[in-house]
This record gives C-alpha cells, structure tokens and sequence, in this order.
C-alpha cells in the first residue's frame, strides 16, 4: 500500500544523499547491476566516502538490486546493508563499507 509520508521520507533522503546515489535502470542486466554497484563503492571509496545509496523504480530493478546487494554483502564481510526502505515499487538500500574497500573487491578488467 502506498503510504506518501514513507514516499516522502524515503524521497527526503535520497535527495540529500544524492551525492552518493545511483540508479539502476532497467536496461541494466543483474550483472551489469552489480558491476555498477562495485563501480560507485570503488569511486565514492577513493574518495574517502564510506557509503552509497542505489535506488531503483519497478518490481524488476528491484529484483536485481536485491540480488546484487545480497551478493556483495554475502561475498564481502566489510560491505554491510546499513538500511533498506522500499515504498511501493521504489526502492533504497543503503550500503557502508570502510574506505579502504578497494583491496577487497574483484580486480577491474
């Protein structure tokens, strides 16, 4: 059920968090969802950003989402799901990971 005061608490935090975002579209594969999702944590990381926040809209990018963040959560102990919040078809997950997560990833080809 929609609820507008979740919406608009779930909408309130993405945008002040949108430096750290993205979105997964859905001409993004489960793979290509997840290559993205190491992508950001490598950028935001470099940085010195201990956070990202992926946002997808509709029940298939929630899906893939879903997986990838279940992947790398299960296959990195340092990357944790600090929040998720899900409002109809749109939904936020929160991960954090330490700064120095880079050593811990999968090589970049």
């Amino acid at each position: 059920d929609f609820d507008e005061k979740r919406f608009q608490d779930a909408f309130d935090t993405f945008v002040r968090e949108s430096a750290f975002a993205i979105f997964i579209g859905s001409t993004e594969t489960a793979a290509r969802c997840r290559e993205h999702i190491v992508e950001r944590i490598r950028y935001n990381a470099s940085y010195g950003l201990d956070r990202i926040l992926i946002h997808g809209i509709g029940r298939e990018n929630i899906k893939k989402i879903r997986t990838a963040v279940n992947d790398l959560v299960g296959a990195h102990q340092r990357i944790t799901k600090s929040d998720e919040t899900q409002v109809g078809e749109s939904l936020q997950v929160r991960l954090s990971f330490p700064t120095d997560i880079d050593k811990d990833l999968p090589k970049k080809e």
